[in-house]
């Protein structure tokens, strides 16, 4: 090589270092964040090293990124993260959450009345303590409803047991043995179904991996450690704001979905909101706090701790649809597992017994309780009403943790109604064993209501039922079988059976709608007798007869 080609070479050289210098110096890269890529190794102990001089295109994002935020005058930070740098493909974040936009009514609770919320909530430094646990990484696999569910759990399961505890539940449990995938994801209604009916095993049963996994792996003895929650639902309100901050203060934090851009991955600091790119999918966490004075939530995320802000996120209110009471969960109850050593005893033995008829208009109601732990005193919170979701009535006690039968009187119900009524047990530590609601029905005198549609007197039927003509009788004239079919109801104590008699012989007892038995075997040319039984489960009964000739 001559002299001269050596000085070209050398030149070129240069004038590339000097433009890859002045491209770091737009990209706001500084050299702590250099040091972050070369040094980092995730939560799970794999290596994220990434060479982020590869890539010139991510720069010019992340320049395009923080001049969006400077021209919208948006208050949050962004520079190269675990997710956002050369190495790492918008594929491999794992938005794994599918977004549930129709909710039926019935499905949650409705929290229109209002309890005054405080300004600022935070369930990391909740009068002085942090009830979360740490912050976890999902890392490829889209599984990202399962950890923003356990994220909640674990922090609701401290909360009502009034202790903080080492708790790690197992997101592989919830995730592979519940319905999701990896590729496809899975839906927040899910989790909550599986944590209400299976429940969740430790992590040690379970230890998570970012691939598909059968649920096979999980340990033998997973069903005694399992961790269940006697309800989840919707937060549902028109005043979605004021709705879910009072939700996650009564509850605990909540589990939610949002929609994620591309901006979002770059996020370090801040109060986020969209400024630039498009979504890239859903994706779910927990809501552990708010600040009204700025107008943001709190949530905790699962990219790892060296992600945002140790892991966790600020967004703004109504911000990419995060928060929305429609998509937001709060868990409930929580028993099993390790949660037993620490709750009230489960009150049993119910007086009315569950489902009892003919009940007094005063009653006392009665159950069992108390509680394993000898220096734990008990209060107990009655919830009584004509509906399956009792409102509140009063807190009794304390009593000792060795009190086995409690009482509460209830004085002037109202007659054939039914009633639903439950109690919470709470100790001393604020532990909350969440008993099954029981009902009964007061004294019941009025049989229950009973039409029947067919066949009906002064009608002929043909084809199975199909065609019908009035005509002229005192009987029902049947030609071929007919269809047998009732309206039966009871306000009172309900239905217990309806029975189907032709000419005195019972051919069938219906317990449940719908009322209805295909009558098959008719004799030519006889008169026969349809008579029809409901009897509620008071024994109140209505009786109706109808005349029947078979012609063909």
């Amino acid at each position: 090589m001559n002299k001269n080609t050596t000085f070209v070479v050398i030149g070129t050289i240069c004038i590339l270092c000097f433009t890859f210098l002045g491209s770091l110096e737009n990209s706001s890269l500084d050299a702590s964040t250099v040091q972050i890529f070369e040094d980092t190794i995730d939560d799970s102990g794999i290596n994220q090293t990434t060479t982020i001089y590869s890539e010139q295109s991510i720069g010019e994002t992340l320049f395009e990124i923080q001049e969006a935020i400077e021209e919208k005058n948006a208050t949050w930070a962004a520079n190269y993260t675990s997710v956002f740098n050369p190495d790492f493909s918008l594929d491999d974040l794992g938005l794994g959450c599918i977004i549930e936009e129709t909710v039926d009514e019935d499905e949650g609770i409705n929290t229109n009345s209002i309890i005054s919320t405080p300004t600022n909530f935070d369930w990391r430094d909740a009068d002085g303590i942090d009830w979360t646990t740490p912050v976890r990484n999902q890392l490829s696999c889209g599984s990202c409803v399962a950890f923003g569910t356990i994220s909640a759990l674990e922090a609701v399961v401290q909360i009502e047991l009034g202790q903080q505890l080492d708790i790690d539940l197992s997101e592989a449990h919830l995730f592979y043995c519940g319905g999701g995938t990896c590729s496809q994801g899975w839906t927040i209604s899910g989790a909550v179904y599986q944590l209400e009916n299976v429940g969740v095993a430790e992590e040690d049963c379970f230890p998570y991996t970012p691939r598909q996994t059968d649920c096979e792996h999980v340990c033998s003895d997973w069903q005694e450690q399992a961790i269940k929650i006697m309800d989840g639902r919707r937060v549902l309100s028109s005043n979605n704001i004021t709705a879910v901050q009072q939700a996650l203060i009564d509850y605990g934090p909540l589990v939610t979905s949002f929609t994620v851009y591309k901006d979002f991955t770059a996020y370090t600091s801040g109060v986020y909101e969209h400024v630039y790119g498009d979504a890239v999918g859903g994706h779910a966490v927990a809501i552990v706090g708010y600040n009204n004075d700025e107008g943001y939530w709190i949530c905790k995320n699962s990219w790892g701790k060296n992600w945002g802000e140790q892991g966790y996120f600020r967004i703004k209110f109504n911000e990419c649809g995060l928060g929305s009471s429609f998509n937001t969960y709060y868990l409930f109850g929580v028993y099993g597992g390790i949660c037993e050593e620490f709750l009230p005893r489960e009150s049993k033995n119910p007086l009315p017994a569950d489902g009892a008829v003919n009940i007094l208009t005063n009653v006392t109601l009665q159950w069992s309780g108390g509680d394993p732990n000898p220096e734990d005193m008990v209060w107990y919170e009655i919830y009584f009403g004509s509906s399956e979701d009792p409102p509140y009535i009063e807190t009794i006690g304390p009593f000792p943790s060795t009190t086995e039968y409690l009482s509460y009187p209830m004085t002037n119900l109202d007659v054939e109604s039914k009633y639903y009524w439950q109690v919470v047990a709470v100790d001393s530590n604020g532990a909350r064993r969440v008993n099954p609601v029981w009902h009964f029905y007061t004294i019941d005198t009025k049989p229950p209501f009973l039409d029947v549609l067919s066949p009906q007197v002064g009608y002929m039927y043909k084809m199975d039922g199909r065609f019908r003509k009035q005509i002229p009788s005192s009987h029902a004239v049947i030609f071929g079988s007919i269809p047998v079919n009732l309206m039966v109801l009871d306000n009172g104590s309900g239905i217990k059976q309806v029975d189907i008699l032709i000419d005195s012989r019972l051919k069938v007892s219906l317990t449940e709608e719908p009322y209805y038995w295909i009558w098959q075997s008719l004799s030519f040319g006889r008169r026969h007798t349809l008579e029809i039984i409901a009897i509620d489960r008071a024994g109140n009964e209505n009786i109706q007869h109808i005349d029947v000739w078979k012609l063909l």
